[in-house]
């Protein structure tokens, strides 16, 4: 999207983020890859040095004449570009546990299945593309709510990433003939295509909400008492500008990687 701030309320705030989430990844999950284009290396590498075990700057040529509203393509991109399994995980997704086993295990997973009372930010585009969009994947329903929130994707089973990033090339040309921009188009590229395309391949997808209490109502965000027994936290939208919560992933850091953390600031106060 060409924003420093990737939705915090600033520079600073991103990149204590990104750093905790890599940090934790590193120790709980293994090495970190940084899939990104010559800015993100700029910011992330070349300037805070961030301690990735590989970078691949890929993405400038890539996703070339791609609008920036469709931003979440980038994550489609590094992920049909593995070669081994993988979790992709967002710069505000935190493990502070390892992932239990069967997860790492699982065909594929994600965080949870998308509630039905968010289907009404879907529903302008999948009326658009049941309307319009005859050419579309035939493994999708477009009447139906159905998808996967992606704030983790992971794949031991990669024969279908290549299919999910060219179907999400196809539709984006799609909605540039209708002149539709929007920051939420990812959400059906990126969330509703994938829940389709395991289903429609028999993926055997295993979901954090599989391991809450079989009483709580988890058709939603992940409920607190299972993140908590997972040791996973993943930040809303909101929760990104939020002071408080800046205050407590920056308290995070400080605890659990303080050579890190020191080794941050000190490059933000040459900065400011």
């Amino acid at each position: 999207m060409k924003d420093r701030k990737a939705g915090f309320r600033s520079e600073a705030a991103f990149i204590r983020s990104t750093a905790l989430s890599l940090h934790l990844a590193r120790q709980h999950i293994g090495s970190a890859e940084l899939v990104t284009d010559r800015q993100g290396k700029q910011l992330l590498i070349d300037t805070y040095q961030l301690p990735f075990d590989s970078v691949r700057v890929e993405l400038d040529g890539a996703l070339w004449g791609i609008a920036a509203s469709h931003w979440s393509i980038g994550k489609l991109y590094a992920c049909k570009t593995q070669q081994e399994p993988f979790m992709h995980l967002d710069h505000d997704v935190f493990w502070f546990k390892p992932p239990p086993d069967s997860v790492l295990r699982a065909e594929a997973c994600f965080q949870n299945q998308e509630a039905d009372k968010w289907a009404r930010s879907y529903e302008y585009l999948r009326r658009l593309a049941g309307e319009h969009y005859h050419w579309g994947p035939l493994w999708v329903d477009w009447s139906k709510h159905f998808a996967y929130n992606c704030g983790i994707i992971g794949f031991n089973r990669l024969d279908a990433l290549g299919e999910w990033y060219e179907a999400a090339l196809d539709f984006i040309r799609f909605l540039g003939r209708h002149r539709y921009e929007n920051e939420c188009t990812g959400l059906i590229f990126e969330q509703y295509y994938i829940a389709y395309l395991c289903r429609h391949y028999g993926f055997d997808v295993r979901l954090l909400t599989d391991f809450a209490d079989p009483g709580v109502n988890h058709w939603g965000a992940l409920d607190e008492a299972t993140a908590v027994g997972l040791g996973y936290t993943h930040l809303v939208a909101t929760a990104k500008t939020n002071p408080r919560t800046q205050e407590a992933v920056a308290a995070k850091l400080a605890r659990l990687a303080p050579d890190l953390n020191d080794h941050l600031t000190a490059i933000l106060q040459w900065r400011n």
